[in-house]
């Protein structure tokens, strides 16, 4: 079926990029600090995400099971 679909769209596609001329593109100096956001917001996400999935994180790469959470001991008043 995708060759069926490929079949007309392959020469329009072809024409399309033999066609186009020069971007003309212009980047500010505004440009770099969007991206160095970005990256800066992209690793801080990640250390978040690994900070809260510690456990699990770690868990992945141990062969130990992660021990559970021991019951609090509830004392009984005398």
């Amino acid at each position: 079926m995708r060759r069926s679909i490929l079949k007309p769209v392959a020469p329009a596609i072809i024409l399309f990029l033999a066609s186009t001329g020069p971007a003309l593109a212009y980047l500010d100096p505004g440009t770099a600090s969007i991206i160095l956001q970005g990256l800066i917001g992209g690793g801080v996400a990640a250390a978040s995400f690994i900070a809260i999935y510690w456990r699990k994180f770690v868990s992945l790469f141990s062969r130990k099971k992660p021990q559970p959470a021991e019951p609090e001991k509830k004392t009984e008043p005398n």
